[in-house]
């Protein structure tokens, strides 16, 4: 008579084992992406806002005191691209903007003032639509910028 071998097969134990193993990594994994668009969208604002500002003050002093001149406007230091930002050039020496979606204020902005040489600039956490997006702001920052409190006003001068 044949001997047969019994069929390798995973047990039960095993089975429960794997399925917990993969549901505490999903647990782990998941809350990361769950806000991960809100998160990019409100980071992409702050750093843009950031940078651009710092960008314009740079190159506002390079044409004022080392090609001595002062013709510029805000839109001839720093080109913002991206969907959502504007420009106003009525406004001042030039305005860059980024309206929420009901365009009663602005989540961020940069303001171009030659009579004083400075940048203003401000990002306002509170305007976003909802609790996340304005929890994201704040944290981020609190925690991730060299600025303690864009929430008023920041000016930079050159």
């Amino acid at each position: 008579m044949l001997y047969k071998k019994p069929a390798k097969a995973f047990t039960l134990i095993e089975l429960i084992f794997v399925i917990v193993i993969l549901g505490l990594l999903a647990a782990v994994a998941v809350p990361k992406f769950v806000h991960l668009k809100q998160r990019s969208f409100v980071i992409t604002i702050i750093n843009t806002t950031v940078s651009g500002a710092k960008e314009a003050v740079e190159t506002a002093a390079n044409l004022a005191y080392m090609e001595n001149n002062d013709s510029f406007k805000l839109k001839d230091l720093i080109h913002l691209q991206g969907k959502g930002w504007k420009y106003n050039a009525a406004y001042r020496d030039g305005d860059y903007y980024y309206p929420n979606s009901a365009v009663t204020a602005s989540y961020a902005y940069i303001v171009l003032d030659k009579t004083n040489k400075e940048i203003t600039f401000r990002i306002n956490c509170n305007v976003f639509e909802n609790e996340t997006e304005q929890k994201i702001c704040k944290q981020y920052i609190q925690s991730d910028l060299s600025f303690t409190d864009v929430y008023n006003e920041q000016h930079l001068y050159y």
